[in-house]
């Protein structure tokens, strides 16, 4: 379902913390737009480069352990061309260095051509600080899941940058607690962590602004 977004300025929830891996294992280059701005990242252009490329790259990154990257089942296919077309779709999963049990990154493929890039967090990064950077979003959604009880995220959408952000979370409390307020129309607590960023060509937000998620 896609909401109106509020900010607040303060937040009286506590958010939990975690063990941060040292810099050379964290990957900030989407708020730094080095080498490239998004929805380019670390020099690989979306609707561009090749699988090929993508394994160059991150065989040269010290935050992927591209020793143990694998295949994994099509995030989603219809972008970066005719979404009608018959593609050969498998996305790429690679873990972090630090920690090893954690995965850092998602490359989706159409065709062995790069059509998205999902990045999961492994340090601490707020939304507050999102907005610091970036401004407001042109729109949020938020969406529950999870089979047995309520869990959900919020993603804000940037279109004219190429990227969305997700705060997601798997408690069973979070959709009354933390999603359902937006959907109500009540502000967003701004201390909520980033878990994922993703890089997206404009086709993807077409879809999402026009599905009304």
């Amino acid at each position: 379902l896609v909401v109106g977004l509020q900010l607040v300025s303060c937040s009286s929830t506590p958010h939990e913390s975690r063990s941060v891996p040292s810099e050379e294992y964290t990957d900030r280059s989407f708020m730094t737009a080095q080498p490239c701005p998004p929805p380019c990242w670390q020099g690989l252009e979306l609707c561009n480069a090749t699988r090929a490329e993508v394994t160059t790259v991150i065989r040269q990154l010290s935050f992927l352990d591209a020793s143990r990257a694998k295949t994994s089942q099509p995030y989603r296919s219809d972008l970066c061309g005719d979404s009608s077309a018959v593609v050969a779709a498998t996305d790429l999963e690679v873990p972090c260095t630090r920690p090893k049990d954690s995965t850092c990154a998602r490359f989706v493929f159409r065709d062995d051509v790069l059509a998205g890039i999902v990045l999961h967090l492994n340090y601490e990064l707020t939304i507050r600080d999102i907005q610091a950077f970036f401004g407001d979003p042109d729109f949020a959604a938020v969406t529950p899941w999870g089979p047995e009880c309520v869990a959900c995220e919020l993603t804000m959408f940037y279109p004219s940058i190429g990227i969305a952000v997700t705060h997601d979370t798997s408690a069973c409390s979070a959709w009354n607690e933390q999603c359902q307020p937006v959907q109500d129309g009540f502000p967003v607590d701004p201390a909520m962590r980033v878990t994922r960023v993703e890089f997206w060509p404009q086709a993807y937000f077409d879809i999402v602004s026009a599905s009304g998620e």
